[in-house]
């Protein structure tokens, strides 16, 4: 357009001065023109289309004004197929048509696409199944959403100095090659860094009590594309009650959350003490679990609280709140988990249960989980049940030693227990605790 503008003048001189005179008003010096293109257009298709019949003439008439050329119509040699069929010329301007249905489009278009009902398509085979990962998703979220959690969802690339402290080298982590901004330099190795972002966005914002969650994929150099959870909490560890006294979170709120997680695909999870450079020593621990098929330990993930210098400097004010955190491996806790297709129901207990209570004085480094282990290995098989119940340290408990109360459930499925049988299983219980651990009863 604009060599043509610059020529017009010339043209106009020479016409006025009788040198010359135009040949024709355009002349094309294109050396390979692009021939017109042909396109099949089916008025069955327009009607199966659209969910309604167009009366024919309308389709070719709207076409021609269009600038299409509309063929003579022929009959459709298609057994499917009701109804002519058209051969449209698409002019050399409409690069935007080169398919039936963008012919169709041109017809919906100017028909009026408010003329059209609004009608289901007919269901002519079921939704594609869930697949396992997918059902194991939607049950976590059911679950944690249940105990109080709120979902985030975060993008899945990050800033690098955020992703520093959770990886042991910074070579482990993968680089945008065209990030978008300073902001988004790396994909994330861990869920926990954007979980802990969406965590102090809502903590800025007078949000004190926060339970957040995170389902999604982590990316390193080492172990490629891996699935997780992650979980997140600060604030207050129960809703705030005129009757009940504020407390704050602790590590017994995330560890609970993480058992309601393992227990909602049927893993018994097993923690042991661990050292992480991004979690407080001696507020830590690594989940485990034993798989069936195997016998083997899994490492499912890690859970504890968060160094304090971690959150402060991505923005968490230092009021005092703690923060804990729990990062879970999807891929780990499925190889676990119980195949719903062997999961059975048993029948109501018909015969009543027998509670024993027991305060044991034992040493104060010894894990609670080595007395369950102790108490399920000596007692019978009528021992259904153990909670702890009760913690305490001060007078009467010597120096070193804490008190240790449990509450032993038993039942049998076929008769009711009698006392003997209850205190002589309760006997032998802490006779191996007595030998394997020093322990003794409290008075």
């Amino acid at each position: 357009l604009l060599r043509l503008v610059k020529v017009r003048p010339l043209l106009t001189l020479l016409k006025q001065t009788g040198s010359g005179r135009a040949r024709s008003p355009f002349v094309d010096t294109c050396p390979h023109p692009k021939p017109p293109e042909t396109i099949p257009l089916r008025h069955s298709r327009i009607a199966r289309i659209l969910g309604i019949n167009i009366d024919a003439a309308f389709v070719t008439t709207t076409l021609d004004q269009l600038g299409f050329s509309v063929s003579t119509a022929t009959t459709s040699t298609t057994p499917s197929d009701d109804g002519p069929t058209w051969q449209i010329g698409v002019p050399t301007w409409r690069v935007d048509v080169n398919r039936e249905i963008d012919l169709i489009e041109e017809v919906a278009r100017h028909y009026g696409y408010n003329r059209l009902a609004s009608t289901f398509p007919p269901v002519i085979q079921p939704p594609v199944p869930l697949s396992p990962y997918q059902r194991r998703q939607r049950l976590l979220r059911r679950v944690l959403t249940a105990a109080g959690c709120s979902e985030a969802i975060n993008y899945s690339f990050t800033e690098r100095v955020s992703t520093a402290p959770f990886v042991q080298d910074e070579r482990d982590l993968v680089g945008i090659t065209n990030p978008l901004s300073e902001k988004f330099t790396v994909l994330r190795p861990s869920l926990l860094p954007s979980l802990l972002d969406s965590l102090i966005r809502n903590r800025r914002r007078e949000n004190r009590d926060i339970k957040l969650f995170e389902i999604g994929k982590r990316f390193r150099r080492t172990t490629g594309e891996t699935s997780g959870i992650a979980i997140a909490l600060t604030g207050g560890g129960a809703p705030e009650h005129w009757d009940t006294p504020w407390r704050s979170v602790d590590f017994f709120d995330i560890k609970g959350l993480v058992e309601r997680t393992c227990e909602a695909l049927g893993v018994t999870p097993l923690f042991e003490r661990t050292i992480n450079r991004v979690l407080v020593t001696g507020r830590s621990s690594r989940v485990v679990a034993i798989s069936r098929s195997t016998g083997k330990q899994v490492s499912l993930g890690i859970l504890g609280q968060l160094v304090p210098t971690i959150s402060t400097t991505r923005g968490f004010p230092s009021n005092g709140d703690e923060i804990y955190v729990a990062e879970l491996d999807l891929a780990a806790l499925a190889s676990v988990a119980v195949d719903r297709d062997q999961l059975h129901a048993t029948p109501v207990p018909r015969y009543p249960s027998v509670i024993r209570d027991i305060a044991l004085i034992v040493d104060a480094t010894l894990p609670a989980v080595s007395v369950r282990d102790t108490i399920r290995s000596t007692a019978p098989e009528t021992l259904v049940s153990i909670r702890e119940f009760d913690f305490y340290v001060g007078t009467g408990v010597p120096d070193g030693c804490v008190s240790l109360a449990l509450r032993l459930t038993f039942r049998a499925s076929d008769r009711t227990l009698t006392d003997i049988e209850v205190q002589g299983a309760v006997d032998t219980v802490v006779i191996a605790l007595r030998d394997r651990h020093g322990a003794t009863l409290r008075g």
